[in-house]
Formats: structure tokens, C-alpha cells, sequence
């Protein structure tokens, strides 16, 4: 079963939020469970995070260490997931999660999602991508600490 895509990307990952941002909000609203960079570290529980420009002001002048957002279907109560396997049992249906100021990890359970985001990661420059599946994920937290 494919989980969701793992990839290197040089580009800043805010352009990659904006896109995803951009995404019909009925799929999901962003929940910002954790920002952690080189000025700030932010914890999390912040649906509307993104949606103030100051905040994406401020990460444009950052550089990222780790950002976990978890997007949930418009009208849910977003909840903190430790592991993968809440996520899987959960209302959740995308947690991206960046580390390293350049590794993604991205899980989406709606298939034709999936494909927007690798098409959009591509577009970005984005590199060594790989689907992650069953068998070549060993990911059981969705965070990096």
C-alpha cells in the first residue's frame, strides 16, 4: 500500500505549503502542529497559522528545521497524532512533515492527492523522490525528534 512520498527539496518548502494551501479547502484545512527554525521555535496547534501573513512572512526569512502540518477535513476537530498508526485511524487525511532544511515526508490517504503533490514536488525541483509504501517505510512517529 503506498503511504505517501518521501523527497529532498532545495526549494524553500513555503512554496511548497503555498501550493498546498491552495488545494480546494473542502480536501483539508491545515492544522500547524510544530515550527521549529533558526529564530523561533513555535509549538504547535494553530489551524489558522498559514493563513496570517506575518506568519508566512517570518518563515520566508527563516530557515525551517522542522514543520509538522496535518490537514483535516473542513469541519473536524484537529487532534495531536504521535504515531502512524493514529493518523491511519484518524479523520487526518495529509501530514507533512519537514526536517533538515530540506527532507519531506509527506502521507496522504486520498490517491489522487497523492499524485498532486508528487506532480507539484516535481515541479519544484524537488529530488530523490520515492513513494513510501508498507514495505520501505519504517516511519512510526510523525515527527523527527
Amino acid at each position: 500500500m503506498i503511504r505517501g512520498i518521501q523527497c529532498t527539496l532545495d526549494a524553500p518548502v513555503l512554496n511548497f505549503i503555498k501550493t498546498i494551501l491552495q488545494w480546494p479547502l473542502e480536501f483539508y484545512v491545515p492544522w500547524c502542529q510544530k515550527v521549529d527554525t533558526d529564530n523561533k521555535y513555535i509549538p504547535g496547534d494553530y489551524t489558522d497559522f498559514f493563513l496570517c501573513q506575518d506568519n508566512l512572512v517570518f518563515l520566508e526569512k527563516s530557515a525551517i528545521w522542522e514543520i509538522v502540518i496535518h490537514g483535516y477535513p473542513k469541519g473536524h476537530t484537529p487532534e495531536t497524532l504521535e504515531v502512524y498508526e493514529e493518523y491511519l485511524h484518524s479523520s487526518c487525511q495529509m501530514c507533512l512533515i519537514y526536517y533538515d532544511c530540506g527532507y519531506l515526508d509527506i502521507y496522504i490517504k486520498d490517491e489522487t492527492r497523492r499524485k498532486l503533490a508528487w506532480d507539484t514536488l516535481i515541479n519544484l525541483g524537488a529530488e530523490d523522490m520515492e513513494w513510501l509504501t508498507d514495505e520501505n517505510d519504517g516511519r512510526t512517529g510523525l515527527a523527527t525528534h
